[in-house]
């Protein structure tokens, strides 16, 4: 599954799983430096910009 940047549309790429929770994956576009995290239970995302 290709997981979409909410911000500018680009592909996203996982972000190693050990570094974040488990039951958590992670996403970080390039693009635009923002992080998406989605909850697997919930389906909640969380988006932050990088700095």
């Amino acid at each position: 599954m290709i997981i979409k940047c909410p911000v500018c549309n680009q592909d996203m790429q996982l972000v190693e799983q050990k570094e974040y929770e488990e039951g958590t994956d992670s996403y970080f576009c390039a693009g635009c430096q923002t992080e998406q995290t989605i909850d697997r239970k919930s389906g909640e995302a969380t988006v932050s910009q990088r700095e």
